[in-house]
């Protein structure tokens, strides 16, 4: 069987531990990473811009189709191991489908912001949310 492809930016950590996430937990066999950036997915997916894989996330499944943002995240929850793949009946909720595109948007507009944030918790800086309250 011919793995899915997930395309994603790797020059942005929030990408980077997502896709480490979903590897660690993906079926064997069904997916291939490549980075947004490389020369990879120019080769194996030229059919995606470099803009479209900057902006989310993308999914080509085995038979050419291409899903993008949270509808790659839906598509994706499939190939991961149990109990994540059963994650995929929450888009069966009422809203969850017409929601799940403005969070992901949210998240990828800023997820440089985001990826600030970690790189200083890597770093050993402290995430003291409630820092300066008191």
């Amino acid at each position: 069987m011919t793995p899915a492809l997930l395309i994603y930016d790797a020059s942005c950590p929030v990408c980077r531990r997502a896709q480490s996430w979903i590897a660690r937990r993906a079926r064997p066999n069904c997916l291939d990473y490549v980075p947004c950036q490389s020369e990879a997915r120019k080769a194996r997916a030229p059919q995606v811009s470099e803009d479209e894989c900057m902006r989310a996330m993308q999914l080509i499944l085995p038979e050419g189709t291409i899903f993008a943002g949270a509808d790659a995240f839906e598509h994706l929850l499939p190939l991961l191991r149990a109990p994540w793949r059963f994650l995929r009946a929450a888009f069966l909720i009422p809203g969850v489908r017409r929601i799940a595109p403005i969070l992901y948007a949210f998240i990828a507009r800023h997820r440089m912001s985001v990826s600030g944030l970690l790189i200083r918790k890597e770093n050993g800086a402290s995430c003291d949310l409630n820092k300066g309250r008191r």
